[in-house]
């Protein structure tokens, strides 16, 4: 849906929560078949890979090891990737090469260090940026560091939503609505565009007023934010975002708690 007009909307207390309305919103992973690469890097694994390796070998195929867990930006920055158990990135850091030649000190062939190796190669792509894009506009040599939704990954990695729950935090919203069916469709027509338009922005915040305890937290927190944004993605602040807002960077869910304090 498009941007809705606004309506006024309230919050009232929801229906108690039954016991079991945790193990709704944390459904269990199925396992997942061992991949050849860990979640993150280790010089540890890196050796015993190139173990395994002929020694005519050992300089190529310990480069090519690295390209999956590196990336080389203009010759000078080496970005560093984590995956999920699926074999998808899900965070970064940024290196210089000189930090990137460290981590890989202990893994030298003879007096090669693998990580100069590889950057200097041309056998591997060298990008021209990193941008955090999620529309994913951005060009074929340019690194995107949006990875997606956390409900994308949960989904990736086979976990099933239950159902029952999904349906349970839906009457819970409509309850913070105060029952108005109007309300609760506008609502959802706020919270569903961003996730539906990613890199589109929606021009309307919504307030929303409740005694404490009626489960504000619980819905927008817990299940909107960390189910379906994750936590790299939302961050909450108490009682403003005030002059510096570096730490909302590349936030695309925000919460303000106790804003009138």
């Amino acid at each position: 849906p498009g941007t809705p007009e606004p309506v006024e909307a309230t919050a009232v207390a929801p229906p108690s929560p039954e016991p079991e309305t945790a193990a709704f919103m944390t459904p269990s992973p199925k396992p997942v078949a061992a991949t050849t690469f860990g979640p993150s890097f280790k010089s540890e694994d890196l050796t015993t890979f190139l173990k395994k390796c002929a020694d005519e070998d050992k300089v190529k195929k310990g480069c090519d090891y690295l390209n999956h867990y590196f990336k080389v930006v203009n010759g000078s920055q080496v970005v560093q990737f984590t995956y999920d158990d699926k074999g998808m990135p899900v965070g970064h850091k940024i290196l210089t090469v000189e930090d990137a030649k460290k981590l890989v000190n202990k893994n030298r062939v003879g007096k090669v260090n693998l990580m100069h190796e590889f950057v200097c190669s041309s056998d591997y792509m060298q990008y021209n940026g990193t941008v955090f894009d999620p529309a994913n506009s951005q060009p074929k040599n340019v690194i995107n560091t949006f990875y997606g939704f956390n409900a994308e990954h949960l989904i990736q990695s086979d976990v099933e939503p239950n159902k029952q729950g999904l349906e349970f935090m839906l009457q819970h919203l409509k309850a913070l609505c105060g029952d108005i069916e109007e309300h609760f469709q506008y609502v959802l027509d706020v919270l569903s565009y961003p996730i539906q338009n990613p890199g589109k922005k929606s021009d309307i915040a919504l307030v929303v007023k409740g005694a404490q305890g009626c489960g504000k937290t619980t819905f927008f927190k817990r299940f909107i934010a960390d189910k379906i944004y994750g936590k790299p993605l939302s961050k909450e602040v108490h009682g403003g975002v005030g002059k510096f807002q570096a730490k909302l960077a590349q936030k695309l869910f925000i919460i303000i708690d106790e804003m009138h304090k």
